[in-house]
């Protein structure tokens, strides 16, 4: 370093430090732990700040020395400011590293709790270093135990020490301040007068600068006590006010003040109810009333009765009030007046005891003002609210029995039909007589006996009418037969001839090749009620051009030996190996073939993909999986990332069984069963080979049955649904292996860990499908009404609101999200923008949602004071009191009554309190999903909203976890990828970065962790009788031997007489519940025994017991 830089880094200090005195002064004594030659420790404090190695203080450099010092001894107790040193000039300070500045009273090493300096380890400090200090002490400590130069041992080197404080006695800038206010007035802290172990000198003050007053206490020698300040804190210690405020129950700045009558609370800033008994004033502290005046309750008598209650103590019932409005609460006074069927009184009640009384002598309806039709049965009164009765007198009609019966019919009910009368309307309506007679032919008071006429025909006559009576029948029967039998016969040598046709040409290279499907695109499939009421099916093979399929007319009558009701021929490709059979879906006669060749087939997996529309002991079970795709529209294709789910259950279901067939049925059993057939044929081929024909697989299939694949939509859509197929692969891992994986990601080095998570979570971004402005165009004109404006729905995704409210539109930005197990009944949107907070009322009602979730405290969210308390529309709306769940939730009930509503709309709105970007974070987020899934039940009857400042962020996280929670009870395994996916879709500003991504994944693993009995459905814990989600639903108890039924679905093993249904809740007839079919063919009846499980929103599973004696 040279001279200039030297003086000016001298003068630097000098001109900070120069208030306080340097406490080396020549002569002073300072010691090394060990010493190098000639390089003695009193170099160090010779005042020479030469940086030359020759200067300096060097301490031994042995293999065994363990740690190096050096000490300087200020000759008796100092207050130390600041330790100042000068390291050799000739290298790098790095042997500095780690080293450390102690004090001590004696010469012992001092521990490293008396450090007043830590250098760090990964810096390498300047040639002149200079820390505060801060300490009372003797003796100051330049020490170092670590080798962080590579040194085979510590090194401590010191040209120079200079320290600087106040004499003993004295402290502050210019030491000239006496320690005079410690008990151990020789030292105090340098810099302020901090006392030391012993206290003040003077105990009513506090230690450690004695200049407030101990404990609560203030002014001169702290003797006035405090008041009553809030949380009992101190006061001033000068003039004794309360610096955090009143007690509840005081005020003024001492807090020694009682509030004034009316007032309570902290600070008396609150005012009382006014509602106490007989006028009195409410608590001080609290609020509260001794007891309510009329119509009022609560502990303050803050809140009117509850609905339909009023008066003292809120206990009188409101009576029949009209529309079932709410009476006055504190008079019970019905103010629109008494409900149809009730005297009028002011509180619609009379009598006594206040019983309420209905309309009388045969009036019914507002204000009693209606007379009965006096007809209703053995002379009854008919409802007194609407006139109807129960049942009716004889010859009497319609709900009120104000109408005769209908010409021809006549008595009870109605139902007897009328003779044979003179005239169509000549029966009398309550007893049938005819009233004009009876016709001719007929006697009887009601005309049904016939009148006994002879006929005499000559012998001949009768002998050629009674053989035509018989012959000509037979002859016609004989002919339809004939009719028949000609055309089951050309049919099966139409068949053949194709067949045999087709056959001699399978060696052949085919260069025909597919050009076009039929356009009929606005056509429904075939209804299967058009078809023969037998079932048909195909066996269709897969994998080269030389495809063969045959249609396979299927006439299943027995399994047995007997082989001439019913054929199957095959014609295999080139591997000669049959995968499917597509089939028809089965009606009311052919639900038993339908199963007879299940079995035939050793089908182990049916794949239904149409919605639905409407005791033998065994020897032998088969077990059947039968998946359902619920979602397939009428008309149009399905989403294929939707699909897709659905077939990757229906390929794992598969690998079970794969030497066996698939069977896959829809209504005719053409358009979507051949969809999916080519899906899953095509799919197969293409991850083997790694290319496809689509044109030839589909032509090959619509050479064996017409119309496989029907229209353009479909074909289309085959083409989606493979691309999505073939740029993702399989996410889906099971619970431990998702757990393990999720740790080894998050280790300590998380940016070379996190590779795994970016390379997903990169192939997801790619895949994340953006919406352009013209499919935004309704979010676009409503631009105002969005919070966030660069996060808009899409117009084919977005929520409608349905209700009129006069100058509201329809608008409002939120899309429906599906759950694992149910379609779009979560719904994800923005908060209000201000002024907007009846859109949101009317999103709650219109969508029938029963919960609501915020994922910001309400204080954060603008304008959400004013989303209930809008009085310009005709909605009321009740908040109840906050619940406070956990740290993270609380939640309050809402109730809605929209104007044109009887009843009330209730919500459950809860509030996500903590959703900082910490390390909790995840667990804050499984804890409002975990609270949430378990106190609510949601499904389209009852939605859940959730909203955001974007309705993207925080949404999409909670619909993730969420999922993936629904997707572990179910399955024991999650797919993030795929859920996130499918968010996306819907909202593709979901989980837009990493962080997001990886915060769902860490939320699910500390659930999967947690080992939470939500993780298992069929947990033991279900109460007797109920099923389902928190066992919301009540068992139907129709089981035999009064068996439980399942926890999960509700399913019975089996039923009592007269009970279908895989829960034995319908019922119908057969032994059992269960339907019979009508085969006599031994070691065959339907399946004993289904349950059901839901997949996801579009999937149906359930598992079919087939049962064969011998």
């Amino acid at each position: 370093m040279d001279v200039l830089t030297k003086t000016c880094f001298l003068s630097l200090f000098v001109g900070q430090v120069l208030a306080y005195s340097q406490l080396v002064p020549p002569k002073t004594i300072a010691v090394g732990s060990s010493t190098y030659g000639n390089y003695v420790a009193s170099l160090a404090v010779d005042g020479n700040t030469d940086q030359d190695v020759s200067r300096c203080f060097h301490s031994d450099v042995r293999t065994d020395i363990k740690e190096a010092w050096l000490r300087i001894d200020l000759g008796g107790v100092h207050s130390v400011k600041s330790v100042k040193f000068w390291y050799r000039g000739d290298r790098k300070p790095t042997r500095l590293r780690g080293h450390s500045i102690r004090v001590s009273n004696d010469t012992n090493v001092p521990p490293v709790e008396s450090s007043c300096y830590t250098a760090p380890e990964n810096v390498i400090l300047p040639e002149i270093v200079e820390e505060d200090c801060e300490k009372t002490a003797r003796y100051i400590w330049i020490y170092q135990n670590n080798n962080p130069d590579g040194d085979k041992s510590p090194i401590v080197t010191i040209c120079e020490v200079k320290i600087f404080g106040c004499n003993p006695g004295y402290f502050g800038d210019d030491c000239s301040k006496k320690c005079d206010h410690c008990e151990n007035n020789a030292t105090c802290g340098a810099n302020t007068g901090e006392c030391d172990a012993l206290g003040c000198s003077d105990k009513r003050y506090q230690p450690r600068f004695c200049t407030t007053c101990e404990g609560r206490s203030y002014g001169v020698n702290c003797r006035d006590k405090c008041g009553h300040c809030l949380n009992n804190s101190t006061c001033h210690f000068e003039n004794g006010t309360c610096l955090k405020g009143c007690a509840a129950g005081f005020r003024t700045h001492k807090c020694q003040t009682p509030c004034n009558e009316g007032t309570y609370g902290a600070n008396c800033s609150f005012n009382c109810s006014g509602n106490c008994f007989d006028g009195k004033a409410c608590d001080k502290v609290n609020g509260n009333c001794r007891s309510c005046a009329v119509g009022y309750q609560g502990l303050k008598c803050e809140k009117n009765c509850d609905a339909r209650k009023y008066g003292k103590a809120c206990s009188e019932s409101c009576g029949a009030c009209l529309h079932s409005t709410i009476c006055n609460h504190i008079t019970g006074d019905c103010g629109l007046g008494c409900e149809p069927g009730w005297q009028k009184t002011a509180q619609c009640k009379t009598g006594n005891y206040l019983i309420v009384t209905t309309c009388k002598n045969g009036t019914f309806g507002l204000n009693c003002k209606y007379n009965c039709s006096g007809n209703c049965q053995d002379e009854e009164p008919c409802n007194s609210t609407d006139g109807t009765c129960a049942s009716c007198s004889p010859g009497w009609d319609t709900l009120w029995c104000n109408k005769t019966c209908d010409a021809t019919w006549f008595g009870a009910g109605c139902k007897f039909q009328c003779g044979h009368c003179i005239g169509e309307d000549n029966c009398h309506h309550v007893n049938g007589s005819c009233l004009l007679g009876c016709q001719k032919g007929f006697t009887g008071d009601l005309c049904f006996n016939r009148t006994q006429r002879i006929e005499v025909t000559p012998p001949d006559t009768l002998d050629l009418t009674v053989v035509l009576l018989i012959v000509c029948p037979v002859a016609g029967l004989l002919f339809i037969a004939l009719c028949v039998v000609t055309m089951v016969f050309l049919s099966r040598n139409i068949f053949y001839d194709a067949s045999h046709r087709h056959g001699k040409q399978k060696n052949k290279r085919t260069d025909e090749k597919f050009h076009k499907i039929e356009e009929q695109d606005n056509e429904d499939e075939e209804s299967p009620e058009t078809l023969d009421d037998t079932i048909l099916y195909t066996t269709v093979q897969i994998r080269s051009k030389s495809i063969k399929t045959a249609d396979l007319l299927s006439v299943i009558k027995s399994m047995g030996d007997d082989t001439d009701k019913g054929f199957t021929e095959e014609f295999n490709n080139t591997d000669g190996d049959a995968v499917y059979i597509a089939s028809q879906g089965p009606k009311p006669k052919t639900v038993g073939d339908f199963w007879k060749m299940i079995w035939q087939e050793n089908v182990f997996v049916i794949a239904m993909v149409t919605n639905l529309k409407e005791g033998d002991k065994t020897q032998e079970t088969r077990q059947i999986t039968h998946l359902q795709y619920t979602s397939w529209p009428d008309h149009g294709t399905p989403n294929p990332l939707e699909l897709l789910s659905f077939y990757h259950y229906v390929s794992r279901a598969m690998e079970q069984h794969p030497e066996q067939k698939l069977v896959v049925h829809c209504s005719a059993g053409i358009g979507r069963t051949g969809t999916f057939i080519a899906l899953d044929a095509l799919h197969r081929e293409g991850v083997k080979k790694g290319k496809i024909n689509i044109v030839e697989y589909v032509h090959t299939m619509r050479e064996d049955r017409m119309n496989m694949i029907q229209n353009t939509n479909q074909y289309k859509f085959l083409y989606h649904a493979l691309y999505e197929s073939f740029r993702t692969g399989c996410h889906v891992l099971k619970k431990d292996v998702f757990v393990q994986e999720m740790d080894a990601q998050m280790q300590s080095d998380k940016a070379t860990n996190l590779s795994n998570f970016r390379t997903e979570f990169k192939e997801l971004d790619s895949m994340r499908r953006i919406f352009d402005e013209n499919e935004k165009q309704i979010g676009i004109q409503n631009l105002k009404l969005n919070m966030t404006e660069n996060v808009l729905p899409a117009d084919k995704m977005r929520i409608i609101l349905s209700s009129h409210v006069p100058e509201r539109g329809t608008y409002y930005n939120a899309v429906p999200i599906s759950t694992f197990t149910t379609k779009d009944c979560i719904i994800a949107g923005q908060y209000p923008v201000q002024g907007a907070g009846i859109d949101l009322i009317r999103l709650l009602v219109d969508q029938d949602c029963s919960s609501l979730v915020l994922t910001h405290p309400l204080s954060e969210i603008p304008h959400s004071g004013g989303w209930f308390s809008d009085p310009s529309f005709n909605y009321r709306v009740e908040v109840g009191a906050v619940t406070k769940m956990s740290a993270d939730v609380n939640k309050c009930n809402v109730r809605i009554k929209p104007p044109s509503s009887k009843g009330w709309h209730k919500v459950s709105m809860y509030e996500i309190k903590t959703w900082n970007p910490t390390e909790n974070l995840p667990q804050v987020l499984l804890d409002a999903v975990k609270r949430i899934q378990l106190c609510e039940l949601v499904d389209p009857e009852r939605k859940l909203a959730i909203l955001s400042r974007d309705g993207a962020s925080r949404c999409g996280e909670f619909c993730a976890v969420y999922n993936a929670i629904q997707q572990l009870q179910q399955d024991q395994e999650v797919d993030m990828f795929t859920i996130v996916r499918q968010l996306q879709s819907r909202r593709p500003e979901m989980i837009s970065d990493l962080n997001e991504y990886l915060l769902c994944c860490q939320a699910v693993a500390e659930f999967i962790k947690s080992d939470s009995e939500d993780t298992y459905m069929n947990s033991a814990t279900s109460s007797a009788g109920r099923y389902g989600r928190n066992c919301y639903y009540t068992c139907s108890g129709n089981y035999v031997n009064g068996e439980a039924c399942d926890k999960t679905n509700g399913s019975c093993r089996s039923s009592v007489d007269g009970f279908l249904g895989f829960k034995c809740d319908r019922e119908g007839k057969g032994v059992g519940g269960t339907k019979k079919f009508n085969v006599d063919a031994p070691g065959h009846s339907p399946p004993a025994s289904t349950t059901g499980n839901k997949l996801d929103p579009l999937m149906r599973l359930s598992t079919a017991f087939l049962h064969n004696k011998g």
